[in-house]
């Protein structure tokens, strides 16, 4: 199978595997449980400042007076 891919090929997954290199950085699925807390408002902010990360999950109660509400404007940044 190997035979099929040209030899700079090969030798490209072989240094991304050896290195630790990637071209394009992977980034980090993150949920947040108990999102609009204080700690959760925090785990959001900051994962906003960090390109590695995305938010993929808020939970939050469903008696919270935020409930259904986007976490982004909850937390004073654009809407996610």
């Amino acid at each position: 199978m190997a035979a099929e891919f040209p030899q700079a090929m090969r030798d490209e997954g072989r240094q991304s595997l050896s290195t630790g290199y990637r071209k394009h950085p992977m980034k980090t699925i993150i949920g947040i449980n108990g999102a609009c807390g204080r700690m959760g408002m925090r785990v959001a902010q900051l994962a906003h400042e960090d390109s590695s990360l995305v938010i993929g999950a808020a939970l939050e109660s469903a008696s919270h007076p935020d409930q259904g509400r986007d976490l982004g404007e909850v937390a004073g940044f654009k809407p996610i």
